[in-house]
């Protein structure tokens, strides 16, 4: 790999003129008087300084004053494939870990995968390309992250090792494992049987159907890890890699993607919850898309990762979900069946959330609504004023409801 994208997706983004992050789960949008309210906003909102790369957050200290008693921090991303946001997350990194004492950072991506981009960041002699493609998920083969990944190296090596930043992965659909033990790289303590290893083989080809023989042999494969895993403590990675090998079978026995949905927030949440009772004392920074990190169902009723963390942690958990109104992103084209580049060129529904938020006093900002709400009066419905609002999600317009 001798050269990376400057975008998650492969293609060049120009700079998005406006941009807002969002905080789920809030009331702030059931709105009346879009004069009055957008007054009001301009009176709660954090200015982020624009530089080329979104750099500069000089106001970053009353953005941090809302986090006191957080140690789940999860900053989302309206879709994947957007440059200004992985700069953005990477300054707000660089913050959060020098300012506030933040120490595991949980990606979107394969628990097992991401141990070798682990190594990297603590000062492993690791070619840093490879790192970047263990994690196992394209939408961090990107420049902007390969910075924040290099500062983050560069920090570790001037702490103690008990004072450095690591990387997990909190997800398990294509589960890196399952690929060691069908090729011998990982081996279980009893060699797996040759049922297991036709389940293995239906794991590894999990975007095709799974027949009736396929299911026993998986039950005969999470048999066999079940019982490696009952040599290990509770704590033990290897235990924890093997786990998500028993995740992605359900996963995979899930009959539809809707099912599939449920299983895998599941256990992204579960995951981030293993790492943060595996290490209570460090601040966990949380990398997903909005969908995965939203305290609330979105576009159905999927209780999401956020939605658990949310129940498990209360206040200990803040999400913080990136949004914009015009601009540019990469994405997967269903109809060309190729990365391609989109366009939202602004909302024209005036009650939607993006087109209130463009109306304010700054291009770039953070709204906290947690302290914004400390005004209730904006967030007083008329009669007429709709129960959810839309927001812009690639590829297609997806629903949030504004609740408490």
């Amino acid at each position: 790999m001798k050269q990376i994208s400057s975008n998650a997706l492969g293609i060049r983004l120009v700079l998005i003129p406006f941009i807002f992050f969002l905080c789920f789960g809030a009331s702030l949008l059931k709105v009346y008087g879009q004069t009055k309210l957008i007054s009001s906003l301009n009176e709660k909102i954090i200015e982020i300084n624009v530089d080329k790369n979104l750099g500069s957050f000089t106001e970053f200290q009353k953005f941090g004053d809302g986090l006191t008693g957080v140690s789940i921090l999860a900053l989302g991303e309206e879709t994947h494939g957007i440059k200004e946001f992985m700069d953005f997350r990477g300054t707000l990194i660089r913050h959060l870990v020098t300012d506030l004492g933040y120490k595991n950072i949980i990606l979107e991506a394969d628990f097992s995968g991401c141990h070798y981009l682990n190594k990297y960041v603590q000062g492993g002699k690791i070619d840093k390309y490879q790192a970047l493609l263990s994690a196992a998920y394209g939408i961090w083969n990107t420049q902007e992250f390969l910075n924040t990944i290099e500062w983050l190296r560069s920090y570790n090596l001037k702490q103690d090792p008990s004072n450095r930043v690591a990387i997990y992965g909190a997800d398990m659909q294509k589960t890196v494992p399952a690929a060691y033990l069908s090729t011998g790289v990982m081996k279980l303590q009893k060699p797996i049987t040759s049922k297991a290893k036709e389940g293995l083989k239906a794991l590894l080809n999990s975007y095709n159907n799974t027949s009736n023989e396929d299911r026993r042999n998986l039950i005969q494969l999470q048999n066999e890890i079940e019982a490696e895993i009952s040599l290990y403590p509770d704590t033990s990675i290897i235990a924890q890699d093997f786990q998500t090998v028993i995740q992605s079978i359900e996963w995979l026995n899930a009959d539809n993607w809707y099912k599939k949905e449920i299983v895998r927030d599941k256990y992204m949440a579960t995951n981030v919850e293993w790492i943060y009772e595996r290490e209570p004392n460090k601040k966990i920074i949380f990398l997903a898309h909005n969908l995965h990190i939203s305290k609330n169902p979105v576009y159905n009723d999927i209780e999401r990762a956020g939605n658990f963390l949310r129940k498990k942690f209360m206040e200990k958990y803040y999400a913080l979900g990136f949004s914009f109104y015009t601009g540019k992103f990469s994405a997967y084209d269903e109809r060309e069946k190729r990365m391609n580049v989109f366009e939202m060129s602004g909302m024209e529904k005036t009650n939607s959330s993006e087109f209130l938020l463009s109306k304010t006093k700054y291009s770039n900002f953070v709204l906290d609504f947690k302290n914004a709400a400390k005004n209730p009066e904006p967030a007083t419905p008329s009669a007429s004023a709709p129960e959810k609002k839309e927001t812009v999600a690639a590829p297609k317009k997806s629903v949030f409801e504004a609740t408490p």
